[in-house]
């Protein structure tokens, strides 16, 4: 990404596309919720309340890798 604002549309474009999950994030067992795009790969992680974005990126694994997170409902 280029910017902030680069990153910004991309992971709110992969919440518009995705395929919505919740999870624990396996460091701090924190309900989580996450939009996978297939398409793009690209995964974006927000907080419960889905108010914050936490993370945007292309995880290596792609689908299997939002599978195998702990607690995941994808």
């Amino acid at each position: 990404m280029r910017s902030v604002a680069d990153y910004d549309a991309s992971a709110r474009a992969t919440i518009r596309v995705g395929r919505r999950f919740t999870y624990r994030d396996p460091d701090t067992g924190e309900p989580r919720v996450g939009y996978f795009a297939m398409g793009s790969g690209k995964l974006t992680i927000l907080q419960q309340d889905e108010a914050v974005i936490l993370s945007h990126f292309i995880p290596g694994g792609g689908r299997q890798y939002v599978r195998s997170l702990p607690e995941s409902t994808y």
